[in-house]
């Protein structure tokens, strides 16, 4: 979460797509390091879990991470990242807060002193079944930087978008997000593009993309052209 990583989600379903069940997008973007050539899928089997944890979770990763930045589980959780420089997405009344007056945390108050997300998203993947059980474990967790996690599932086929940070978190859903990503508003399709938010409407590739697939949308496009059409998920979508 120090890191930096743009990245873009999109969660489709009901009238956007062309099958009524959620679509979901997670591209990650972090230019020329390294470790971008060497992106692997690791799954996991569970042999011992608790009433209804999932018997299996899968996470796009590289050598050596055990965290997770991309992940989904045999449950039906799906997990996409991004990270924020905005204080409204975790529900501040500010877009930059900063305390005292020093620019020691940038404009999301954190912390070094608790569970880094890579973990906690790890955590959730391995335990939780829906999107509402992540949501909880986000919420009690000792939380340290801010990012954007979005969060969808198959027992809902919705999608939510956390605002998640030290002090606390919101979740946004396809009824208020454009309030805080000034994008247009597309019935059933939540998305935030891989910009600092919020974002001129008269820039962004993404939502015009979005907007002129809705009641199409399918996994084939969203994987093949969106990354494409908006520059987004340069190591993996």
């Amino acid at each position: 979460e120090l890191i930096r990583m743009s990245c873009s989600m999109v969660g489709a379903t009901k009238t956007a797509t062309t099958h009524g069940s959620l679509v979901q997008l997670r591209s990650l973007d972090f230019g020329a390091v390294p470790f971008s050539n060497y992106g692997m899928m690791v799954v996991h089997h569970q042999e011992a879990k608790e009433g209804e944890q999932p018997d299996a979770f899968a996470m796009v990763s590289f050598p050596g991470f055990v965290g997770a930045v991309t992940g989904l589980n045999s449950a039906g959780l799906v997990q996409s990242e991004k990270v924020s420089y905005n204080a409204r997405s975790a529900g501040y009344n500010e877009t930059c807060i900063k305390p005292g007056g020093v620019d020691v945390y940038g404009c999301v108050p954190g912390t070094y002193d608790g569970e880094g997300v890579p973990f906690v998203i790890r955590r959730f993947l391995e335990t939780a079944p829906t999107k509402a059980a992540a949501e909880d474990i986000i919420h009690d967790a000792k939380r340290t930087w801010h990012v954007y996690l979005g969060l969808g599932d198959s027992t809902t086929q919705e999608f939510d978008v956390v605002g998640y940070a030290w002090k606390q978190t919101k979740t946004w859903t396809n009824a208020d997000i454009a309030n805080l990503t000034n994008q247009t508003h597309i019935k059933d399709v939540t998305y935030v593009n891989m910009h600092v938010q919020p974002r001129s409407q008269h820039e962004d590739d993404l939502s015009r993309a979005l907007e002129a697939q809705a009641g199409q949308i399918t996994g084939d496009w969203m994987a093949s052209y969106v990354p494409h059409a908006t520059g987004s998920g340069d190591v993996h979508h």
